[in-house]
């Protein structure tokens, strides 16, 4: 299972800054063609030369080995093979199911469900394997189930969504389905606070690192 960092910016390249897998870690470089992953020759273009990307923002690898990627600024998921074709896009600009505004982060269970921090649209969308959407939940707020730019996704052994609620400095964890657990975390520097937490890993061991 693959999870998701955030991107920063060098010398004007966005860029994703890190891909932890399971077995192993690879980086992401800027080059003059644009972003390319070590593991192989992804690059942000196709053969042909078309640009596939705007603004590339989150990474997951899925169970299947396919590679997921938010990308921030067309409001689109990407979905490749393991060889780095591409299989499917989903997604784009708007409010309803399976539209996003500004999507940050994407990560698919052992089954192939999506998902997606739709972070503009204050809310978190899930989608089976084929893209289609399941269930959508969130608005925007300071309540249990409500959001300030979710950015960051994780899931633990059980299948248990966390996710790194930007602007309210908080983690939320929400069961396979949806349904709200429990939430941890407040504005400050404090052993157990945040300020403006991003993104979130899960290890093997189910312990969770947070990245602000």
């Amino acid at each position: 299972m693959g999870f998701l960092f955030s991107p920063f910016s060098f010398k004007g390249v966005d860029l994703i800054s890190l891909i932890i897998m399971g077995h192993s870690q690879n980086f992401i470089q800027p080059s003059s063609e644009g972003v390319q992953l070590e593991f192989g020759s992804f690059i942000e273009q196709s053969e042909n030369g078309e640009k596939y990307f705007e603004g590339p923002f989150g990474i997951s690898i899925g169970f299947d080995q396919r590679i997921y990627i938010a990308d921030d600024l067309s409001h689109t998921i990407y979905i490749f093979h393991h060889n780095h074709a591409l299989l499917k896009t989903i997604g784009k600009r708007g409010q309803k199911a399976g539209e996003f505004a500004w999507v940050d982060a994407v990560i698919s269970d052992g089954q192939g469900t999506l998902y997606i921090a739709d972070t503009g649209n204050d809310r978190i969308q899930i989608l089976d394997n084929l893209g289609n959407p399941l269930k959508t939940f969130g608005r925007n707020g300071t309540g249990s189930e409500e959001f300030s730019n979710p950015r960051g996704l994780a899931l633990d052994s059980e299948n248990n969504m966390y996710v790194a609620d930007w602007g309210n400095h908080r983690v939320q964890v929400f069961d396979p389905q949806g349904k709200f657990l429990r939430k941890f975390g407040e504005l400050g520097s404090n052993t157990g606070q945040l300020n403006s937490p991003i993104c979130i890993y899960i290890d093997q061991k189910d312990q969770i690192f947070i990245w602000e």
